[in-house]
């Protein structure tokens, strides 16, 4: 099972702060399948970094 609990990233340069996810929770349970959908620019790619562990949310947790 994965467990997304109030995950947020937001990513900041010296003069722009970008939210790429607020407030994300999301469970999946062992044998089920998903799908991300949504435009470009949505987050999907830095939703699915976080799942994989590949990126640390700014706030929130992961638990496997």
């Amino acid at each position: 099972m994965l467990r997304l609990e109030n995950i947020s990233k937001t990513y900041q340069t010296d003069k722009i702060e970008t939210i790429a996810l607020q407030d994300i929770a999301l469970t999946v349970n062992e044998g089920e399948f998903i799908s991300i959908m949504g435009p470009s620019g949505c987050g999907k790619s830095t939703l699915l970094s976080i799942m994989g562990l590949l990126d640390e949310p700014t706030s929130g947790a992961v638990k496997i």
